[in-house]
């Protein structure tokens, strides 16, 4: 096989692998309003499990930031499949225990974690800028699809609460297989690029004042609270109203809210324009009225336009918190520090789920969850207020903010002069692992 096909069948691979730990993220969303119904789980039981993703996936994008386990990305990333089928087999024998769905939760987003930073070292490795490209596009593609994947399945097949598991344990089997003979085979086009990963320690916070911090940290995290809130918990609400809904349009709204922020994330790049923080929080305190709206006529219609305005305004607030954060840090420091701004930031969102679902259990689900997302409406507000006041602007622009790596377009002289990079610690996060 030529260098450039084995370059493109390495390239194309990794991106597979991570495509398919990505599906897996959100095989089992649609089918928690069923899990409410037949493991008797309260909406505090469902904010757990559906968080505990979140846990395992900052706890593997601090372990890999902060250990030598990058230096291995041709042994991390098979491992993430490993522990993604995993994940499905014990969603197939959990049965009744809560415990087991939290455990296989936790090992999917570990294995997305520790998926993210290699797929994108080889592809780099193997395609140069465009594989950065293939990466994002894979992030973004592979949110979207697994939740309509599951969905379709779940709607379709017989025995949905393993059905779906079956299938991607399978495919995830079959594209670890793919991906340790493409890195047999192409170890002569990554060997180079991994020999010359640093092993860096972590970047500290960023300098600058305990308001411009506190905004960005704020804006990241109520752009990512919303996709964790579209697709965790508005099919458990909506099923609570009418238990009779079908699974597959409870879960509609999440759907809606992938694919418009990664429908405007796209447009937005196209035509080279980029919405300000302070609209983009506006535009999420919209979809919180439109929401509550929603859930309030018990419509999935108005439920769904409110999740579509979440999906809008989720990108740029993510973004922006990020680049008020690293502005005026190199290209260099902000890959070191883009995995402590995610994971910070997908801590929120869990923990927004968490507050959410002790708030229905406390209140009602549908009372709780109303109150809870009038709160975070309000947040936006604010937030968006003190923007439009007193602005913060950021020296870098940050392209791809779905994908949070980050490191800023250099011409080719200028990247010659950039000392050798830990290719994982510039590579991101998907747009929405939920």
């Amino acid at each position: 096989m030529s260098i450039g096909r084995t370059r493109f069948h390495l390239g194309v691979t990794a991106a597979l692998a991570f495509f398919v730990t990505v599906l897996g993220s959100n095989g089992p969303t649609p089918l928690f309003p069923l899990y409410v119904q037949d493991l008797g789980l309260t909406q505090l039981d469902v904010g757990i499990a559906f968080s505990a993703y979140f846990f395992g996936l900052v706890a593997a994008l601090f372990t890999l930031a902060r250990s030598r386990l990058s230096l291995y990305p041709q042994f991390v990333l098979p491992a993430a499949l490993v522990l993604t089928a995993v994940a499905d087999v014990v969603f197939c024998v959990m049965g009744d225990n809560v415990g087991l769905l939290c455990a296989a939760r936790v090992c999917t987003g570990a294995a997305v974690g520790l998926a993210t930073g290699p797929a994108a070292t080889f592809a780099l490795a193997a395609l140069g800028e465009s594989g950065r490209s293939m990466i994002t596009t894979t992030a973004m593609l592979a949110a979207s699809v697994g939740l309509g994947f599951s969905m379709v399945v779940v709607a379709v097949l017989p025995s949905p609460r393993t059905t779906v598991f079956v299938i991607h344990a399978t495919v995830s089997v079959v594209v670890l297989v793919l991906l340790t003979a493409a890195l047999i085979n192409g170890r002569r086009v990554w060997r180079g690029s991994v020999e010359e990963m640093q092993d860096v320690s972590p970047a500290a916070r960023p300098g600058g004042d305990v308001a411009r911090t506190a905004v960005a940290y704020s804006a990241g995290a109520l752009g990512w609270i919303v996709g964790a809130f579209a697709v965790g918990i508005v099919p458990t609400v909506l099923v609570s109203q009418d238990p009779d809904l079908s699974l597959v349009i409870a879960a509609v709204p999440g759907v809606a809210c992938l694919t418009a922020a990664a429908a405007f994330q796209m447009l937005s790049t196209a035509v080279g324009r980029r919405m300000s923080l302070s609209m983009s929080l506006c535009v999420l305190a919209a979809g919180a009225v439109v929401t509550s709206v929603g859930f309030a006529a018990a419509s999935v219609v108005v439920t769904g336009l409110g999740c579509v305005l979440f999906g809008i305004g989720q990108s740029p607030s993510y973004s922006g918190g990020f680049r008020i954060l690293a502005g005026g840090l190199s290209p260099l420091q902000q890959g070191r520090f883009a995995a402590t701004y995610s994971g910070i930031c997908y801590l929120a969102a869990g923990l927004f789920v968490l507050v959410t679902g002790a708030a229905g259990t406390s209140w009602g689900v549908l009372g709780g969850t109303v109150s809870a997302i009038t709160v975070f409406g309000v947040a936006c507000v604010a937030l968006a207020i003190r923007t439009a006041l007193r602005p913060i602007e950021a020296h870098t622009d940050i392209e791809n903010p779905a994908y949070i790596v980050t490191t800023a377009e250099v011409s080719p002289a200028q990247r010659a002069d950039v000392e050798p990079v830990n290719l994982l610690n510039r590579s991101g996060t998907p747009t929405s692992s939920m």
